[in-house]
C-alpha cells in the first residue's frame, strides 16, 4: 500500500524523524512517503497536486493540530475531518459576510462539492470507527479576536478550523485520490491567549493516532 502522509509543518508529524520536506521512511518494513507542504491553503493546493501528479498512492493521510469552535471538542482530542468548507472566502456587505456559494459564484452543488461541503468518500477502520466525526472549516486567518469568533459562528457550523484542511480534500477529490484528516485540537477558538495552548498534548496525541492508523492500514495487506 502506497501512503503519503501530509502535514503544514514536520513537528505535527513527530512520529517520523523529518528533515526534508519530501521524504520515504519505512514503518514498520512498509514504505511510508511525507510531505511537508508549508501552513495555508496555497502551499498545500500546490504541493499536493505536484506530488500526486507524479506518483499513484493509495491514500493520502493529511494529518495537524486544529482549533475547536466546539464546546465538547477539547484541547488533545483528535478527530476525523469527514467534511470541509473555506470559511473566508467571499465578501463582507457591511456587518455581514457572504460566502462564494451565496454570491452566486460557485454552485455548491457541483463536484466536488455537495451542499457548500467537501465530502471525500469516508476510510475507516477500527480505530476511526471510534474517532468523532467532524465538519471542518479552512481559514486564511486563524481566529483570535472576540468579534470575529462571534461573527464565524454565525455564519458557519464548523466544529474545528484549520488553515489547510480544505485544500488537501479539494485536490484529492479533484484527482480521485482517497485521503484520511486527522486533526488533533491545540487550542479552542478564544481571543488569542497562548497560554491556553497544548500544542505539545495535541502532537503526542496525533501521532499516536497516526501509529494506530498506520499499523491498521498495513496489517490488513
Amino acid at each position: 500500500m502506497n501512503i503519503l502522509i501530509i502535514a503544514a509543518t514536520k513537528q505535527e508529524i513527530s512520529l517520523f524523524q523529518i528533515e526534508k520536506s519530501e521524504e520515504i521512511h519505512i514503518y514498520k518494513g512498509h514504505k511510508v512517503e511525507t510531505l511537508i507542504s508549508g501552513p495555508g491553503i496555497l502551499a498545500t493546493a500546490f504541493h499536493l497536486t505536484k506530488k500526486l501528479k507524479e506518483k499513484h498512492f493509495d491514500l493520502v493521510i493529511n494529518a495537524g493540530i486544529a482549533g475547536s469552535l466546539d464546546e465538547t471538542i477539547f484541547p488533545g482530542d483528535v478527530v476525523q475531518v469527514i467534511s470541509e468548507q473555506v470559511a473566508d472566502s467571499g465578501s463582507e456587505d457591511h456587518e455581514n459576510f457572504i460566502n462564494l456559494f451565496d454570491l452566486g459564484l460557485i454552485d455548491g452543488n457541483e463536484f466536488p462539492f455537495k451542499e457548500k461541503w467537501l465530502t471525500p468518500k469516508i476510510i475507516t477502520t477500527h480505530s476511526l470507527e471510534k474517532t468523532k466525526k467532524v465538519n471542518a472549516i479552512t481559514v486564511n486567518k486563524a481566529h483570535g479576536n472576540e468579534n470575529s469568533i462571534k461573527q464565524l459562528k454565525k455564519t458557519n457550523t464548523g466544529q474545528i478550523e484549520s488553515l489547510e484542511g480544505a485544500a488537501c480534500f479539494y485536490v484529492c477529490m479533484k484527482l480521485n485520490a482517497d485521503v484520511v484528516q486527522l486533526r488533533a485540537i491545540s487550542n479552542m477558538v478564544e481571543p488569542r491567549n497562548r497560554n491556553n495552548w497544548k500544542i505539545e498534548l495535541a502532537v503526542t496525541h496525533l501521532n499516536a493516532s497516526l501509529n494506530n492508523l498506520l499499523h491498521e492500514l498495513f496489517s490488513s495487506e
